[in-house]
């Protein structure tokens, strides 16, 4: 008690104004609900990183070839394919033309045929060029993605 009657008069002697709480402070604080953990937090262990050597590369000569790599050349890849038809839709990177055998190969497709007939915008073509979006006609059926080779004459 005594000292709360000489807090007043230095107050008042000094000119200080008692502090005010705000209205935020007045109000109760809202509890927040923590939640409780069913499982520790695994702690992080901080691991190395290890780089792999990469294989040297041995010279062209001493190179391991698969017996076919050399022999096919690739013509493109299946953009769209019409079941009905059955037609397969791609863009042609090389020369092709009818007659010429091909190999259509994906991840479940592999099959070898010849080059029957050949559209662009429905009307019947003998012979493409690179750039070209060509209308094959397949003999099985084949999905977006399988690619087609051209055998290369040697």
């Amino acid at each position: 008690m005594v000292f709360k009657k000489l807090f007043k008069v230095l107050r008042r002697v000094l000119g200080l104004k008692k502090k005010r709480r705000s209205r935020i402070s007045r109000r109760p604080k809202k509890r927040v609900l923590k939640r409780k953990r069913s499982k520790p937090k695994a702690r992080k262990v901080s691991r190395k990183t290890v780089r792999k050597k990469r294989p040297k590369k041995l010279p062209r000569k001493q190179q391991k070839k698969s017996p076919r790599e050399g022999k096919l050349a690739l013509l493109g890849e299946i953009t769209h394919y019409f079941p009905k038809v059955q037609a397969a839709v791609f863009v042609c990177r090389g020369p092709l033309s009818v007659g010429e055998p091909i190999l259509v190969k994906g991840k479940t497709t592999h099959f070898r045929q010849t080059v029957s007939s050949m559209q662009i915008d429905r009307k019947s073509i003998d012979r493409a060029r690179r750039g070209q979006e060509i209308g094959l006609e397949v003999l099985k059926e084949v999905r977006v993605g399988d690619s087609i080779y051209r055998e290369r004459s040697l």
